[in-house]
This record gives structure tokens, sequence and C-alpha cells, in this order.
């Protein structure tokens, strides 16, 4: 087999993964916008005693589900990426240790491989990784946050 050229591996990870977030992107705005088409309708006069079951399951419960699930979706995106450039600079430096091998959260993981192990010069501030770190931190609350609100809301059925 060929190996691929690791300039476009990395852009082919990028335009992939840029792909995926405007997905993510365009699903979130067609659904915001039917969120609040439906609102409308419901708030109308006479439509909100038709459907008094469905109002606090369409107001309450459903868009924090929603908005919970395109955080998950976007670091999901994040963390495939993450692990694919670990795999191309495996494949192109020839690396010893795979990115499973190294012990710490996927964050921490990426940056000493990318950073310690390949020898990439990834100018960021503590900050900045604490922030991306914090990020990941919050898909892992959300992921919780959404597994305990779906059980919840099987319970009531």
């Amino acid at each position: 087999m060929t190996d691929i050229d690791p300039n476009l591996l990395f852009f082919g990870n990028w335009v992939d993964a840029s792909s995926r977030i405007e997905d993510i992107e365009k699903f979130l705005e067609q659904t915001e916008s039917a969120y609040q088409r439906e609102l409308k309708w419901l708030e109308e006069e006479g439509h909100v005693d038709l459907d008094i079951e469905f109002v606090p399951l369409f107001a309450e419960t459903l868009p924090p589900i929603l908005y919970t699930s395109v955080v998950i979706a976007a670091a999901s995106v994040l963390e495939q990426e993450l692990r694919g450039i670990c795999h191309a600079l495996r494949d192109a430096l020839k690396l010893p240790l795979a990115f499973n091998d190294i012990n710490g959260s996927l964050i921490e993981r990426f940056r000493k491989y990318s950073v310690s192990l390949a020898g990439l010069s990834v100018d960021l501030q503590d900050s900045t990784w604490q922030d991306i770190l914090a990020v990941y931190e919050i898909r892992e609350t959300a992921s919780s946050t959404l597994a305990a609100t779906l059980t919840r809301l099987g319970r009531q059925r």
C-alpha cells in the first residue's frame, strides 16, 4: 500500500472536520428556526389549548437536549480530528508510540503527543490549553447530563 503524503492527509483531515462542523452549525440553525416557528404558532390564539400537553415537552425539555447534543457532537468531531492528527504524525514521523500509549485526558495526550513527542511548535499559551480542556470537560458533563435527562424522560412515559 502506498503511503499518503502527510501534507495531503492533514489537509484532508482539516477539510473533513470543517465540513462536519458546518453540518452541525446548519443543523443547529435549522432546528432553532423550526423551534422559533413552532413557538410562534403555539403562541397564536387557540393553538396552545389544543397542544397543552405538548408545550412543556417542546418548550422546556427538548431545547436543552438539542443544545447539549450539539456541544457533544462538536466536541466529538474535535476528538476524532485530534486522534487523526496524532495517527498521521505517527505515520509521517515514524514515532515509536501510539496516541493511546500516552496517559491523561484526550486534550492532555494530544498536547504531549504533538508537542513533546512529535516536536511540533504549537503556539498556544497555557491559558488557551486550559480553555480547550474546559470545553472537553463541558462535553463530558453534557454527555452525563444528556444521558440522565433521557433516562428521566424514559421513566416518565
